[in-house]
């Protein structure tokens, strides 16, 4: 650290020399040991002190630094900067705070400075005390919560367009139908038809039932009921066997090994969602005949789901970064991992097909879950 400059008023009575050493390395030892940047600078913009910290965050020693300005140790526009800095705090006589970014050995960092001005015994403003906190990290983090959050309403709307598409032209287009329907069997009725306009109120009977399953089936993709009744073992069960009606699938398995009962609430709708989107890939894309979906917990606790599909695999620049629809998906499962604190990954299986695989750190467990099920 910098020597602590003593006042120019000479020795104060009654204090000795040895005092006044004492007093300097018990404050050089409280500067030091502040992780802050700290230093102090004369009206010239000379450093007269610095702390540990500051000196390694420029990557020199502190004596390196005392008695050099900022134009002598920076590059011209960061010095320009620090020193109008300096110069708002000597000319108001006030402190000052400010946003500055240098940069370091490290790279370029971001600092919050509150700066304030010395002043030597006649009150005259001698230069500049400051202390400045780095938050590179800190908003860093902020950034990525932006983002998340920008995400999370990409999601969102994804998710409305979805099921209003399918409202649309599920059961709105069916009950618009089912009006035309009844009005005719009016008409007939009204006409003495009677045959006729039961025979027509027996297909609009036929037509609520399909349009009941629809909304149902809607229902269960905005939130499956099972998912909260009964666990994400029922809950995937259903889904697999799902798939495997839609996709002409010859086998779906589901495998279970979970330690203890039910997962975390969050824990299990995130790999509801991850196999629910894996599956529908599956379905969508990827030609198999057989899938297994396995969910464990390893030995060091993490909880694994892994769906695996013998299909026709996957192009690796797809999932880097084209893809369309299928690269959302992926995108979307990435996300609700990583915001777990777990990780997705994708790759193709040696004889063919494709795994996708979410790890999400445990353990998570609440009453008991089968161990296997196939679906």
């Amino acid at each position: 650290m910098g020597r602590v400059v003593e006042g120019t008023g000479g020795q104060r009575s009654g204090v000795g020399a040895g005092e006044r050493e004492t007093t300097n390395a018990m404050l050089r030892s409280v500067i030091d040991g502040i992780a802050d940047l700290v230093y102090a600078k004369d009206a010239e913009g000379r450093y007269l002190l610095v702390n540990l910290a500051a000196a390694d965050a420029s990557g020199l020693r502190p004596d390196q630094i005392l008695g050099h300005t900022d134009a002598d140790l920076l590059p011209g526009p960061a010095a320009a900067s620090l020193r109008a800095a300096d110069r708002r705090v000597i000319a108001s006589g006030l402190p000052h705070r400010s946003r500055e970014e240098p940069v370091t050995p490290d790279g370029p960092r971001v600092y919050q400075a509150l700066k304030a001005p010395t002043r030597d015994a006649a009150g005259r403003v001698a230069g500049v005390v400051g202390v400045s906190r780095d938050v590179t990290e800190e908003e860093q983090a902020q950034a990525a919560r932006r983002r998340l959050l920008g995400r999370v309403h990409d999601i969102q709307e994804e998710e409305r367009g979805r099921v209003a598409v399918g409202l649309h032209d599920g059961p709105l287009q069916g009950l618009a139908t089912l009006g035309f329907k009844l009005a005719r069997a009016k008409e007939l009725l009204a006409d003495g038809q009677t045959r006729p306009a039961m025979a027509v109120l027996g297909a609009c009977e036929a037509d609520v039932a399909g349009e009941v399953a629809a909304l149902r089936r809607t229902m269960h993709d905005l939130r499956p009921l099972v998912l909260d009744q009964q666990g994400l073992a029922a809950a995937l069960e259903d889904q697999a066997e799902a798939v495997r009606a839609r996709a002409g699938l010859a086998a779906c398995r589901l495998t279970m090994r979970l330690e203890g009962g039910r997962l975390d609430p969050a824990v299990e709708i995130a790999l509801y969602r991850v196999a629910q989107q894996a599956l529908a890939n599956v379905a969508d894309h990827a030609g198999a005949t057989e899938v297994e979906v396995r969910l464990e917990q390893a030995p060091a606790g993490d909880v694994v789901l892994a769906v695996a599909d013998d299909g026709c695999g996957f192009d690796p620049a797809s999932v880097a970064g084209g893809g369309g629809g299928f690269q959302f998906g992926l995108t979307v499962m990435a996300e609700r991992v990583e915001a777990l604190g777990g990780r997705l990954t994708v790759r193709a299986r040696d004889e063919g097909g494709t795994v996708v695989e979410a790890r999400i750190p445990g353990p998570t467990a609440t009453p008991a879950a089968p161990e296997g099920r196939p679906a």
